[in-house]
């Protein structure tokens, strides 16, 4: 056996007893984002074909909401956008003054886009899981679920990290992808790609119609209201809603980090929701 054969041979046996050492302690000692995190930047890992019954039951949830969507007819949309107007106004009349107003009155033509979208949601196999916790939007975000004729259903995605999302340029702090996690994931990718550890992975998960039935919905957790100033929502509350949201999903320690680090590097960084905010203060 040519002796590159044989090196070849006992380094994919070396790297396969890696992963199985490495996952057998990031599955036990990690949170999923961050467990899926690792693996991803130490050379990749063997398809995930199973998840917990806690995701099973956010994932249930997400999916049946979604295709169970009421449609409505563009003038019910139409009509009830009025009314939610119409108290809007009556709440916050001050959103609706000046020459530029922040609220704006909707058209029928917003009403149609709208019941568009909805429909092509419907159609669509790509479930979000953004609103179920930290735990599913920062480990899986989308994932697309496909009925199976037995009842069940056929969960994958392929977890990788997508280049200068939404048209943003990635930077060495900032990647698009991974704003949610701040800048110590962004320079953690941006390094493993450089070394050429960065490897992406499937998820491929079937659950078959028997065991999909009895698997329990588990409904998206309650979100906390953004607090307002005198009864009007300001920007400087809403920036505080952004960063009380933040060290929710990225949690004390990363949280901690990211802070430090803005604070000697450049900025900007990209938090939730695609805002930017410079790194210091101005």
């Amino acid at each position: 056996m040519p002796l590159f054969n044989i090196a070849g041979k006992y380094s994919n046996a070396l790297g396969s007893a890696f992963q199985g050492a490495r996952d057998f302690v990031v599955d036990r000692v990690a949170p999923r984002p961050e467990a899926l995190f690792i693996k991803a930047m130490t050379g990749g890992a063997p398809t995930q074909t199973t998840m917990t019954p806690t995701e099973l039951g956010k994932i249930k949830d997400a999916f049946i909401k979604q295709k169970s969507f009421p449609l409505k007819s563009d003038e019910q949309v139409f009509e009830d956008l009025i009314t939610k107007y119409e108290q809007h106004k009556a709440e916050h009349p001050k959103l609706f003054e000046g020459p530029m107003p922040i609220a704006i009155k909707p058209t029928m033509k917003m009403a149609q886009q709208i019941n568009a979208n909805a429909k092509a949601d419907q159609q669509n196999p790509v479930t979000s899981l953004y609103n179920y916790g930290r735990d599913m939007s920062m480990a899986y975000g989308n994932l697309s679920v496909f009925p199976q004729p037995d009842g069940g259903v056929r969960i994958y995605d392929r977890w990788k990290v997508d280049k200068n999302l939404g048209g943003i340029q990635d930077t060495n702090t900032r990647v698009g992808d991974l704003q949610e996690g701040g800048p110590l994931p962004s320079l953690i990718y941006n390094k493993a790609n450089q070394l050429g550890w960065y490897k992406p992975f499937d998820i491929d998960v079937t659950i078959p119609g028997d065991e999909w039935k009895q698997i329990e919905r588990i409904g998206e957790p309650q979100k906390p209201k953004v607090g307002t100033t005198a009864g009007i929502v300001t920007s400087a509350d809403i920036k505080k809603a952004l960063e009380n949201e933040k060290l929710t999903q990225q949690g004390f320690a990363l949280n901690t980090i990211n802070s430090q680090i803005q604070r000697t590097q450049p900025g900007p960084f990209m938090y939730p929701n695609q805002m930017i905010f410079p790194a210091k203060p101005q």
